[in-house]
């Protein structure tokens, strides 16, 4: 369906309000922002094996040699307290997507302006975007196409879940119950595919593909010239990266934020 255009911060709080709905711990809406607008909503590590023609047993092989190569050394740099909670497989893969190594899982947040964060922090000469997603909805349709299931709660189911051959492609959005610092301070969740392969964007596609969907999934579009603006506003309501990314890395960036403000001004 056709994107929305956000020509202006007023509007784009309008719109923040109109999202603002459900109960403060069952978020109604999922938000990502992305920084170029063509950017679809396919995570990572599959975006890798389909530019490569990678079938779904090879694919299912490599990801466990990434979390077989990243457990390995991960004690090296995680607290212990976070090393002692990270104990299945799911619960690594989000550990590895919070520090840059591909996965299946893709990454939402329940703030809209967190959202709008990583849509206009970046490449200035691009438009941004912000998906909007209704997870609740999401969830019936796949009640209707998968059957009634939880979300598996030990090793062993995740296997029988997420690891099996020929997986159907339900989606499920969730959140790790052991946060991490940054989970918290970005309002994180994430989504998830039993399929290796599944493409989160089409599968969400399929599901809402006319306009009387429009209330369960849209992109909004915040134009290049608009986004040093969202920027400044943003960083006046303490949506920085030294709040996104708690330590010295996010303070970096955020230092780096005040600069590409200050240099229009």
């Amino acid at each position: 369906m056709e994107p929305v255009v956000i020509n202006n911060w007023n509007t784009f709080t309008q719109m923040t309000e109109h999202f603002d709905v459900g109960d403060v711990v069952n978020n109604s809406y999922a938000f990502r922002g992305h920084a170029d607008s063509s950017w679809s909503l396919e995570p990572t590590l599959i975006r890798i094996f389909k530019e490569n023609n990678i079938t779904e047993e090879k694919a299912m092989e490599l990801e466990a040699t990434a979390l077989t190569n990243f457990k390995s050394q991960a004690h090296l740099h995680l607290t212990p307290n976070e090393y002692s909670l990270t104990k299945d497989t799911v619960s690594w893969w989000t550990v590895m997507q919070h520090h840059g190594a591909p996965t299946r899982l893709l990454d939402w947040t329940s703030s809209m302006y967190a959202a709008a964060y990583f849509a206009v922090s970046s490449n200035f000469t691009t438009d941004g975007s912000i998906w909007i997603v209704h997870t609740r909805s999401i969830d019936d349709k796949m009640v209707e196409l998968y059957g009634n299931t939880t979300f598996p709660s030990n090793e062993n189911l995740i296997k029988q879940t997420f690891l099996e051959l020929n997986a159907p492609k339900r989606l499920t959005f969730t959140a790790r119950m052991s946060k991490s610092a940054r989970m918290v301070a970005q309002q994180g969740y994430f989504s998830i595919c039993r399929n290796v392969l599944g493409d989160h964007g089409e599968i969400i596609s399929e599901l809402f593909n006319d306009e009387s969907q429009r209330e369960r999934y849209r992109q909004l579009i915040i134009p290049a010239a608009q986004k040093r603006i969202f920027l400044k506003k943003l960083r006046s309501m303490n949506v920085t990266a030294s709040s996104l990314f708690p330590g010295l890395d996010g303070l970096g960036k955020s230092v780096k934020e005040l600069l590409d403000i200050a240099v229009t001004n």
